[in-house]
């Protein structure tokens, strides 16, 4: 007899159809369209974008967050919505995107950030750490993405997280999945490799170019309104 329960084998049979889904979409995106990846396309067909600001603003109703959507590029392979793991502010989101009024009190802080893939209706969940340092007279924030969501006191966001994008139709993508390699047919496919720079695999297809552990850092002026130091977060 097999070890998996009824209700457990079928929750693991729709994930592994979401996923042979997701597999058929970055091919039909990236690779040669043949008959099958057409056809495949046209059930990955995306609905109109989601609204991240609406949807940011759920996680907060839902929630002890703040959301900030962050900007896109045209050629972006995702949007991502930032859940702040609090409600003080400023915070170091806004000391990055430079728009706090004054310095945030806390030197490191706690978000699980949403992705949302353009190439179809997929969305994943990462936690990211920021941190701020001081550097003569600017201070530097790093990002440091997690693989996945790892602290266990984040499991009320995860929860919520997947209730939210289920409701918007969304497909949530884990980063065990997406971290496997791309399909067998994108694998060898020259410009991909160039375009990557190595093998490529759901996460970069999907989300990012990036290794997901890729860590980011902007320098900026500190906001004149205050010249408080940073102190460390309890």
């Amino acid at each position: 007899m097999s070890g998996c329960g009824g209700g457990s084998c079928g929750i693991t049979k729709v994930r592994e159809a979401e996923r042979e889904r997701a597999r058929r979409a970055v091919i039909h995106a990236y690779g040669r369209r043949t008959e099958q990846a057409r056809s495949a396309a046209r059930v990955e067909r995306a609905p109109e974008p989601i609204d991240l600001a609406a949807l940011g603003r759920t996680f907060e109703e839902a929630l002890p967050v703040r959301a900030f959507v962050a900007e896109a590029e045209p050629d972006d392979l995702a949007r991502w919505l930032y859940l702040l793991v609090g409600l003080h502010e400023p915070s170091l989101w806004e000391l990055r995107e430079g728009v706090a009024r004054s310095t945030p009190s806390r030197a490191e802080e706690t978000y699980v950030r949403v992705g949302l893939s353009a190439i179809g209706r997929y969305a994943t969940l990462q936690e990211c750490v920021l941190d701020a340092t001081e550097d003569r007279n600017l201070l530097v924030v790093r990002e440091s993405p997690r693989l996945g969501v790892t602290d266990t006191r984040l499991r009320k966001v995860v929860t919520c997280a997947q209730g939210v994008t289920r409701a918007a139709g969304l497909v949530l993508l884990d980063i065990a999945f997406l971290v496997e390699p791309a399909p067998a047919a994108l694998r060898d496919d020259a410009s991909i490799l160039a375009r990557f720079g190595r093998e490529p695999t759901m996460w970069s297809l999907l989300f990012d170019p990036a290794p997901p552990t890729t860590t980011r850092e902007v320098a900026v002026a500190p906001p004149r309104a205050r010249e408080a130091r940073l102190r460390p977060s309890l």
